[in-house]
């Protein structure tokens, strides 16, 4: 009769933990996306508004030809809420006015000579498009490096927590990657929470020099903070989680004889464990 031999199975166990992680890494990456080139950060009546890139003024016509930015916006949805935050000009708005990160745009209509002008030419309405130019703000494009800092860190974290998530043979290593993620996902929490802390700081203080009354944060500053809720949440199941073991190992043992061999050695053992 054969000897019996021992086979060494391993059955790999991905953490729930970590697919969450990983989902709400590119949550939080799509709201960057959403917010890098928005100039809706903030926004006076309908005629005005400034990003974190450009700064909307009447002499800046030639600039016609560049303002259906958002549509870029639609091209990078599959580069997540990070990107958005970024390419968006919605961080604040007024009436005639919005303000992204990079640039600051201005509704044609209120520009009258411009928009005369375009009343001239058929099938053309001046409510259809803004006029931006880049915005010089030292502060606005401060706060615009921290969120491209911040959707760098994001990249990382994704792409480590994938190689975790593939990675089969060693645990120590994989623990390794999880807490590098971990770390390079806080580091773009802190970013962006000074991002949107400085923004609103700094505009309140600069008020009186916007000419506008009333102001309001545009929906590319909520994505900010969007991006920064899913990326929180990400770091924090991370790091609940970094000590728990994903490699769980089988035993079987298989019996190299033939089934009369197998069913005569299953009677001997019966009938020791009978006396």
């Amino acid at each position: 009769m054969g000897a019996p031999t021992a086979k060494l199975e391993t059955v790999v166990i991905i953490s729930p933990y970590k697919v969450l992680s990983l989902f709400f890494t590119i949550l939080s990456l799509l709201c960057l996306v959403i917010v890098i080139p928005s100039t809706f950060w903030f926004h006076a009546d309908r005629l005005i508004r400034y990003g974190l890139w450009q700064e909307c003024v009447v002499e800046s016509i030639q600039s016609i030809n560049n303002l259906d930015i958002n549509a870029f916006i639609f091209a990078l949805l599959s580069c997540i809420l990070l990107l958005i935050c970024l390419l968006t000009d919605n961080w604040l708005t007024s009436n005639d006015v919005k303000q992204g990160l990079w640039r600051n745009c201005t509704l044609a209509s209120s520009i009258p000579t411009l928009a005369y002008s375009i009343r001239s030419r058929e099938n053309i309405n001046d409510n259809d498009f803004y006029i931006c130019v880049p915005l010089n703000i030292l502060w606005v494009q401060l706060c615009g490096s921290f969120i491209v800092v911040a959707f760098s860190c994001t990249v990382i974290g994704i792409i480590l927590i994938v190689i975790g998530l593939r990675h089969k043979r060693r645990q120590e290593r994989k623990m390794k990657l999880y807490g590098a993620a971990g770390f390079v996902a806080f580091v773009g929490i802190l970013c962006i929470l000074t991002a949107l802390i400085l923004f609103p700081v700094m505009f309140i203080m600069e008020l009186h020099e916007r000419g506008k009354d009333t102001w309001y944060f545009g929906w590319s500053y909520g994505v900010a903070w969007g991006s920064f809720f899913f990326l929180t949440s990400a770091a924090i199941l991370l790091m609940c989680d970094r000590k728990r073991e994903e490699l769980f190992y089988k035993e079987s043992l298989y019996i190299n004889n033939d089934e009369e061999d197998i069913l005569d050695n299953q009677d001997v053992k019966i009938k020791t464990l009978n006396r």
